[in-house]
């Protein structure tokens, strides 16, 4: 959901609570902000987010030509970890397109989720792994991850 849909989200995110799911969605507590470390920061704990997430669910609320960015980099983060995506909402920009699940309302998003395992959720984040982060998926992989 775009930051000025917030509560809409909040409240979302409730549902998913009530109904057993992990959210991992920490811009839902975070505070409007200009400060630059502290944006830088709260990018790095979204891309966290998604990436602690087995389901990334998308709020859609706005209209074609009227969406912001941060939920087009948070979808894109989602796509190219292979997280599985429901949208919320009308399809607005061609990557909606891709292999989705689209429902209509939250409560077929939670109905969708609890059906896959673990029930553990994203509610539209984004994210960029910090140095620490990257060096513990390496040690934990074995491999090599290049950024």
């Amino acid at each position: 959901a775009p930051w000025s849909d917030k509560l809409l989200a909040r409240e979302a995110a409730e549902r998913f609570t009530l109904a057993g799911c992990k959210v991992t969605s920490r811009w839902l507590q975070q505070e409007s902000t200009d400060n630059p470390k502290q944006l830088h920061k709260n990018a790095l704990d979204d891309i966290e987010d998604i990436l602690a997430a087995h389901v990334f669910v998308l709020l859609n609320t706005q209209k074609r030509g009227e969406e912001t960015s941060g939920k087009a980099v948070e979808l894109g983060i989602a796509l190219t970890t292979l997280k599985t995506v429901i949208l919320v909402g009308e399809p607005t920009n061609i990557f909606h397109y891709l292999n989705l699940i689209t429902v209509t309302t939250v409560e077929g998003a939670v109905a969708e989720t609890i059906n896959r395992e673990p029930a553990e959720i994203l509610l539209d984040v984004t994210f960029l792994t910090s140095i620490e982060h990257q060096q513990r998926l390496v040690r934990e992989s074995g491999g090599v991850i290049t950024s």
